[in-house]
């Protein structure tokens, strides 16, 4: 009865939370802002111009063309033409060509996104150590130490923003400021100093990767986006960029629909703690009637699966108030610094020191910011599956609901030992897939992507081309064959005779 009766408020909680968590990630926005950001970065970003070029003459332009862009840097002397004739010119509207900068100019770039303070340019360094055969190093490359940088061997997987986020700028890490509020043949001069091959802060044998991040404010959504452009070197030798633009709300709160639904959940999760609070007061007055140990008790109610459910709900939610919380008033002091006196206009004003640390606690909040919403977002997906759980719980009081239930009760052992013949016969061709195309397949290039290009072919995507190519029609035949025939249509179909084995069982 208490199972039924929980039904609708577990219901209206689920969907509840389903709307506050669009309402407060706005996918459609983080996606459409990431995605103007990296066309431009890797379109319009062009280096190499050629004056007078047949290109320039069949385009009838009247400005030399570029011709490579950033997907063409493959060289440390491209890594320093991209920033200095493609990157930077892009905030050419905040530069002043011919003389001093206007403070009082507020131009817009890239659309609705208008660049704020400047630039922070960062190297990553890889520690020093010996050569793998120091002798040979010494006489072939005239090497006295190596720098592995192991992290960094092969071409990494597409950005993602954990990855960036993780590896923050240390305190003994390379960093140079350039300011919008400079003269271009300032930024232009210390650009060359920075980044030719040949200068002293790029250091060539320890360099793992550069990166630029900018920071963008959008006044008609009223949000901050830092754009991370990052080259890696390789020391296999492959060189590749990536781009990369989180976005902020600095408004979390600005329609009131969005308020209603928190507060609805809010009201939700407070009955959930009320529900569970008199049930501890239950056992706690029983165990003391039976001369047990109050926390025994309360122990093994909260071990039963469905009240360990309603448990791990309550301390999901508390975490995701308590960082929900924490995430506002990043925001709102995000709001602060940007309205203050140094980025209350278009370029910053003050000296070259006070700049550098008005625009360094500004990223660096920026980034502790991204970081905590990141926190959020794992929360909240978390709690995203605890929730229908709890409805399950109601289920399982129902005859006809809790059918699912108790089928995944019942062939949860088999199941278990199915999974392990499954994933060994599924790494077997994994493993054997990097053998034989991983030298010149991306897809089989290390173990990650060799199980993840695996899976998509067990859900019907081939990569025949691919592997063909590299191994040959036989071998890569022989391959494809007998996993699609052993995985997709031996093994899985064990598995869904089990299961339907499982609900024949408890529905009779």
């Amino acid at each position: 009865d208490t199972s039924c009766r929980s039904l609708p408020g577990a219901i209206l909680l689920f969907a509840c939370f389903i709307v506050s968590c669009l309402q407060a990630e706005e996918p459609t926005l983080n996606y459409s802002t990431r995605s103007l950001l990296n066309e431009i970065l890797t379109e319009d970003a062009n280096f190499a111009y050629i004056p007078g070029s047949q290109f320039q003459h069949d385009l009838g332009a009247d400005q030399d063309v570029g011709m490579k862009v950033l997907d063409n840097a493959n060289t440390r002397q491209d890594v320093h033409s991209w920033f200095r004739l493609g990157f930077f010119p892009l905030f050419q509207g905040s530069f002043s060509l011919d003389g001093p900068a206007d403070m009082s100019a507020i131009i817009t770039q890239w659309e609705y996104n208008s660049a704020i303070g400047g630039v922070r340019l960062s190297q990553e360094l890889a520690p020093l150590g010996d050569c793998r055969d120091a002798s040979m190093a010494k006489a072939l490359a005239n090497f006295d130490i190596c720098s592995p940088a192991f992290h960094y061997l092969s071409t990494p997987l597409s950005p993602h923003l954990p990855d960036i986020l993780a590896r923050e700028v240390k305190e003994d890490d390379p960093v140079r400021w350039f300011f919008f509020s400079e003269d271009w043949s300032i930024i232009e001069a210390r650009i060359d100093e920075t980044l030719r091959p040949n200068s002293t802060w790029l250091q060539r044998r320890r360099s793992e990767s550069v990166r630029a991040a900018v920071p963008l404010y959008n006044p008609e959504l009223h949000t901050l986006t830092v754009v991370y452009a990052e080259f890696f070197f390789a020391r296999s030798g492959k060189q590749w960029a990536r781009v990369l633009a989180p976005t902020l709300k600095l408004q979390v709160y600005y329609k009131l629909f969005h308020i209603v639904v928190d507060v609805v959940c809010a009201i939700l999760v407070l009955h959930i703690f009320y529900s569970e609070g008199n049930e501890v007061r239950v056992i706690v007055i029983e165990s003391k009637r039976q001369r047990m140990t109050p926390f025994k008790a309360i122990f093994r109610h909260f071990t039963q699966f469905w009240n360990g459910v309603d448990c791990l709900c309550m301390i999901g939610f508390s975490f995701l108030v308590f960082y929900w919380i924490g995430h506002i008033q990043n925001a709102q002091t995000l709001s602060d610094m940007l309205a203050g006196d140094l980025f209350g206009q278009r370029t910053m004003t003050g000296s070259e020191e006070e700049k550098a640390q008005a625009l360094r606690a500004l990223l660096d909040h920026v980034e502790m910011s991204l970081r905590h919403q990141l926190t959020v977002a794992y929360i909240r997906s978390i709690c995203l599956f605890l929730v229908p759980m709890r409805m399950f719980k109601a289920f399982s009081a129902q005859a006809r609901l809790s059918i699912l239930t108790r089928t995944f009760t019942v062939c949860a052992n088999d199941v278990f030992h199915f999974l392990l013949i499954f994933f060994t016969l599924f790494m077997s061709w994994a493993v054997c897939g990097i053998v034989l195309f991983g030298n010149s397949v991306e897809e089989f290039a290390d173990f990650e992507r060799a199980m993840n290009t695996c899976l998509r072919v067990v859900l019907g995507e081939i990569v025949w081309h691919e592997v063909r190519e590299e191994a040959g029609p036989i071998v890569a035949a022989l391959w494809l064959w007998t996993f699609c025939f052993v995985n997709s249509l031996v093994v899985l179909n064990m598995l869904l005779a089990i299961i339907m084995d499982a609900y024949t069982e408890v529905k009779s």
